[in-house]
């Protein structure tokens, strides 16, 4: 007897997976993800380390310009002293025409600069010429300079009806009128017509409100102030004013002209500006200036007339002297 039998296709469905490569799989993905959690663990520890090591540099780097900052108030005191000492020996034969020192306190290089104001051009009281011959020496062109020091003395002029006259500013092409009144600062010299930043960054250096003189003190003028005044070339005057220590000045030169001279030529007007700056030895500087006067003054034996921030004169000195210099003393 014959039977059927029915024949099913076979199909290719794929085996069931093992429990064994199930586990191998299971433990292969854990590893990843062990993996993966370690590397953002580590990633975050490095990420605060970092994070870290900036903030301990920032601190340090504020530590040390607060360190800059308070020995450039000491190296000031330190001036003051030494100019206490000479008013009470009454060295009148001392000159201070802003010549540096160069000295280390507490691991800090500093340069240290006296300059007598009776060596400047008193913006109040300088005679017209002195003013010309300044601006001639710095390299305006004899209308400019003519122009500028009138400006100059009109700025400083009272006011006929008290106040500064109307239309000035229009006149001038500044937004504002001239003071009319005596200049309370030489920053004031930004406000003057014609006065332009490059100027007044060289004019500031060389002018004062202390002198009260129509001259100078020729022995103690800065040396671009006197290159400017005894006739040198604008070439010259500006190589004094980038580098004006050392140089081969002669103070008697006979080419100054007698009526620039104030009537005092020896110890000056016992007001001075002292300007300090700083190099710590990771790089933070600072730079301060303090102008005292010594003449009578109802709070003690000196008055502070200026305490300012500066721009940096002697950077480049002080980077190439960092190393081997003398402590700072009296």
């Amino acid at each position: 007897m014959r039977q059927d039998v029915t024949m099913f296709p076979q199909t290719d469905a794929p085996p069931k997976p093992s429990r064994e490569g199930s586990i191998r799989r299971r433990k292969g993905f854990a590893l990843v993800t062990v993996i993966w959690g370690l590397s953002l663990i580590t990633l975050l520890i490095m990420s605060f380390a970092s994070a870290a090591r900036l903030r301990l540099q920032t601190a340090y780097n504020i530590s040390r310009a607060a360190q800059a900052g308070v020995l450039g108030d000491a190296a000031i005191s330190m001036a003051i002293l030494s100019l206490l000492s000479e008013q009470s020996r009454g060295a009148s034969d001392v000159v201070h025409d802003g010549k540096p020192v160069f000295c280390v306190m507490r691991g800090v290089a500093v340069a240290l600069a006296i300059e007598d104001e009776s060596g400047k051009i008193d913006l109040n009281t300088a005679t017209p010429e002195i003013l010309k011959a300044l601006f001639l020496g710095l390299g305006l062109q004899t209308s400019a300079a003519g122009a500028l020091a009138d400006a100059i003395v009109d700025f400083r002029a009272p006011s006929s009806g008290g106040l500064a006259a109307q239309g000035d500013e229009s006149k001038t092409g500044r937004p504002f009128p001239a003071k009319h009144a005596r200049f309370d600062t030489t920053l004031e010299l930004d406000q003057v017509a014609g006065v332009d930043p490059a100027l007044f960054s060289k004019i500031n250096r060389l002018t004062t409100i202390y002198s009260l003189r129509p001259g100078i003190n020729a022995r103690a003028a800065p040396p671009a102030l006197f290159a400017a005044l005894a006739g040198f070339s604008p070439e010259d005057v500006g190589h004094l004013l980038k580098a004006p220590f050392p140089n081969a000045l002669d103070r008697n030169d006979g080419r100054f002209p007698q009526n620039f001279k104030s009537a005092v030529q020896g110890g000056g007007n016992s007001t001075f500006l002292v300007h300090a700056e700083t190099l710590a030895a990771n790089g933070q500087t600072g730079v301060k200036e303090a102008i005292v006067d010594f003449r009578a003054v109802a709070q003690g034996p000196f008055g502070l007339r200026e305490l300012r921030s500066a721009a940096s004169r002697h950077l480049d000195q002080l980077r190439a002297a960092a190393t081997g210099l003398p402590n700072c003393e009296l």
